[in-house]
This record gives C-alpha cells, sequence and structure tokens, in this order.
C-alpha cells in the first residue's frame, strides 16, 4: 500500500489564488451589444443567445466551489492525520 502525502499549506494558497481569480472575473465589466442595435445583421442572433455575463457568472460560481472544496480538503486531511497519527504512518 502507497503513502499519500499532501501540503495543506500548498492546497490553501492555491485555494485562494483560485478565490482570486474567481473575484478578479467576476468583477469585469464585460462589453454588451444591443440585438436591436444590430437589426438584420449576423451579430443580432449571436448578441441574444448567450450573454457573456451569464456564462462568466457560471464559470465564477464553479472556480469557487473547486476552492471551497480544496479548502475543506485540506483541512479535512489534516485533522485524520491528527486523528490517526499513530496509525497512518506506523512502523514499515
Amino acid at each position: 500500500m502507497g503513502t499519500v502525502k499532501m501540503d495543506a499549506a500548498t492546497v490553501r494558497a492555491a485555494a485562494e489564488r483560485l478565490l482570486g481569480t474567481a473575484d478578479r472575473l467576476d468583477g469585469m465589466c464585460w462589453p454588451a451589444t444591443s440585438s436591436a442595435a444590430t437589426t438584420g445583421s449576423a451579430v443580432e442572433a449571436s448578441a441574444a443567445a448567450d450573454p457573456v455575463e451569464d456564462l462568466v457568472a457560471g464559470v465564477v460560481a464553479h472556480i469557487r466551489a473547486l476552492a471551497i472544496s480544496a479548502k475543506a480538503t485540506a483541512a479535512a486531511v489534516e485533522r485524520s492525520g491528527w486523528r490517526h497519527a499513530g496509525r497512518v504512518d506506523g512502523p514499515r
């Protein structure tokens, strides 16, 4: 059976960077094109189809969920290590 090691501080730091990225994406202003301004053009259909803001909001939500999960995992692994200190890294 192999040994798995994880540096909880590194995982937390990565999660913080992800949260910072999500915050920056969430704070960006995205261009919007009114479909009325492009009536009759090929742009008209695409402008109304998928607003960028909605798509980015979904990505931001997923990034935040990933970061929160990573932090929770790091904490759980640390707690497990503390509870099972003698059993997890026992004699070889």
